[in-house]
Formats: C-alpha cells, sequence, structure tokens
C-alpha cells in the first residue's frame, strides 16, 4: 500500500483517501478500506488506518497463476509467462468459458480455488493438451525458460485457455474492487502487490476507473514486487509521524526486557 505513495507523491498526484486497496500477490488477495489517521500528527496522510472488507477464501490470485503455469508445463513463478501469453492469443477461438465466482455470505471475499480446478478438469478432458505440455516442461529441464523460447511451443488452443484464465481472474479482482468503492463511496482506488504488474489488470482497471469517476493507482511494476521499499516507505511514515520506539508509549510498553531504547 505504502509503495503507491511512494511513487504518487513523487509524480505529484495525491492518492485520494479514503480509498480502498487491492493487495494482490501470490500469497494474499484482500482488500482493505484505508482511511487518514490522526489529523494532528506531522504527516497525517503518512498515518493510515485499515479495515479489512474482503478476503480469499482460499487459493490467492497469485497462487493460481503459478498452480495453472505449473499444469500447463510453463514454469514457476506463473504470472509473468501468463501475462504474455493471454496478450500473444491472436483472437483464437476460448476452447473453454469461465463465469464469475459466486461467493455466500461476503460479497467481496475472492475464490480461485474453483476457477484454478476448472483449468486442471478442463486439461484432464482433452488429452490433446498432454503432448505439448510434455515438450515444454522438457523445455524447462533444457533452461528454456524465456517467453521466446516457450511460446512457440504452446498451440492457439493453449493460449487461448491462457486467455480465458486471465480474463477470469481479472473480471473477479476489477469487479468486486470497484463494488467495494462503489459500496463505501470511495473516489479512489489502490491497487499493489506482486499481481498488480499484471499489464491486463492495470489496463482493466484504468479504464473502469475512468468510466466510475475513481481515480486508480498502482506502483511502478518494479515497486509492485520490491518489498524492501514497501517496507522503508511504511517505516518512513511512521518515523515522520512519531511513531518509533522511545517516543511511543505503545512502542515502550512492548520493548523487552533488557533492550537498549535509541531515538532515531
Amino acid at each position: 500500500m505504502h509503495a503507491v505513495f511512494l511513487e504518487a507523491h513523487k509524480a505529484g498526484r495525491a492518492a485520494k483517501l479514503p480509498a480502498v486497496c487491492l493487495i494482490v500477490s501470490g500469497g494474499h488477495t484482500v482488500l482493505y478500506e484505508v482511511k487518514r489517521g490522526d489529523s494532528n500528527a506531522q504527516d497525517a496522510s503518512a498515518l493510515l488506518r485499515y479495515r479489512k472488507i474482503g478476503q480469499t477464501r482460499d487459493d490467492a490470485a497469485g497462487e493460481a497463476y503459478d498452480k495453472v503455469a505449473k499444469l500447463l508445463g510453463l514454469g514457476y513463478p506463473g504470472g509473468a509467462i501468463l501475462d504474455r501469453l493471454a496478450a500473444v492469443s491472436n483472437g483464437a477461438a476460448a476452447p473453454v468459458r469461465f463465469g464469475p465466482t459466486r461467493m455466500k455470505g461476503n460479497a467481496l471475499d475472492f475464490s480461485f480455488s474453483g476457477l484454478k480446478t476448472a483449468v486442471l478438469y478442463h486439461v484432464r478432458e482433452y488429452p490433446e493438451y498432454s503432448e505439448e505440455i510434455r515438450t515444454r516442461e522438457e523445455a524447462l529441464l533444457r533452461g528454456q525458460r524465456k517467453f521466446e523460447q516457450l511460446v512457440p511451443l504452446c498451440s492457439p488452443k493453449t493460449l487461448a485457455l491462457v486467455r480465458e484464465f486471465q480474463n477470469a481472474v481479472v473480471r473477479d479482482l476489477v469487479e468486486r474492487t470497484m463494488n467495494a468503492a462503489e459500496e463505501l463511496a470511495v473516489e479512489g482506488v489502490l491497487v499493489s502487490g506482486g499481481v498488480a504488474a499484471n499489464s491486463q489488470l492495470r489496463a482493466t482497471f484504468e479504464a473502469r476507473g475512468k468510466s466510475a469517476g475513481v481515480d486508480v493507482f498502482f506502483p511502478s511494476r518494479a515497486l509492485s514486487t520490491d518489498n524492501a521499499a514497501m517496507i522503508a516507505a511504511a517505516a518512513y511514515s511512521r518515523f515522520r509521524a512519531g511513531h518509533y520506539r522511545g517516543h511511543n508509549p505503545q512502542c515502550r510498553s512492548q520493548s523487552r526486557p533488557g533492550l537498549v531504547k535509541r531515538t532515531p
């Protein structure tokens, strides 16, 4: 989330708060409502309050990408290769259509396990996939993992399957996030995490945000997966707000015995 603020400030754009934030990666798919914190702080925009409003009930979106890529003999991690393959499917007829995921209870929750399983069942149903999957797995064993090396080993049917899988993931992420933004009447949407680097996800969010009058903010692709930058940004914000060991009473009460406290 803080990676978004890093570059928004640098570019002279202020991310609007309150906002809905989607954190989407290999380990997380979660929606938060984000509001300003203490308005009396040195930098009020740096102090945020978060409320979880939706989460995945099983696989994270990035995890589903990785599992489908492995299933299709496309290596690990799978997000980047599937994104590029979906873009070169050239309008080939879809071998299968994946419908939207229906959720009982919290309509802002996610689920990607069923989609992953649907891909698995489809591949098992049509044996013609098996030979090319085996060919790609052999290429991986030879160290041929680059997009340029794998795309010639993918049939139009496989490329269309990848496209349909990605369409389903992107549709679910965008729809639930934009529904949350509408329910909470916010004007800003933040999207971060490794899957935020996905080109189709970015383009779809930007188009939906424009039509809905909602500003959508992403970090750059480099910062989407840079944990060090994220942590540094969050720490710097808390430092400017005066939330650090030795100055925050709550932090002092939680200090371990014998730990030397220093003022930064």
